[in-house]
């Protein structure tokens, strides 16, 4: 492929030279971010009476990178409760489109909406974060795991601490069965 797309650099510019005589002429490239990896050639050509070319060759390798956020979420709910927790965002740092399947390691705690996110090169996509609190209290660790076991880091967790207190509130009155009727303020 041909070098567009890239910003090409030099270090020095409108110079003379001496028949015979050489001068070291620095060339720099920027990548702009998820560019698509590739071998990408150009010419770069140096002239005024007699001219001269020099080819140009970049290899712009595959960035597999990506971050999930947040990291850790801690929390506490009441006995036999259910909800949304957090939405968790994976962002493609890279510059090819990556899939990961979403699990969670007690998947009666904790789930995700989705087992399954495709994530476009330099996009972020978001999978909410459910939570089901059970009868008992206690303190329940959950992780859930962002995998792609072909990438350089194939997994991030998210830790997930959900705590379940030892609290019960008993109405005792109003009831259903004894409703209060005609309350007003003060």
């Amino acid at each position: 492929a041909v070098c567009t797309g890239l910003t090409v650099g030099f270090n020095s510019t409108g110079f003379n030279l001496s028949a015979g005589k050489a001068a070291n002429i620095t060339v720099t490239v920027t990548v702009p971010q998820a560019f698509d990896p590739g071998l990408y050639t150009g010419t770069i050509n140096a002239s005024e009476e007699v001219s001269d070319t020099a080819q140009l060759a970049i290899t712009i390798p595959t960035n597999q990178s990506y971050s999930v956020t947040p990291l850790s979420i801690n929390l506490t709910k009441t006995r036999n409760t259910q909800g949304n927790v957090v939405e968790m965002n994976v962002t493609n740092l890279g510059n090819i489109d990556l899939v990961f399947n979403v699990t969670s390691s007690n998947t009666s705690v904790f789930n995700a909406n989705a087992s399954l996110l495709a994530v476009a090169k330099s996009s972020t996509r978001s999978v909410l974060v459910n939570f089901s609190a059970p009868s008992l209290p206690g303190k329940y660790a959950v992780n859930i795991s962002v995998t792609n076991s072909s990438l350089s880091v194939p997994q991030t967790n998210m830790s997930v601490v959900l705590t379940v207190p030892n609290f019960v509130v008993d109405i005792l009155s109003p009831k259903e069965s004894s409703p209060a009727i005609n309350v007003s303020a003060n």
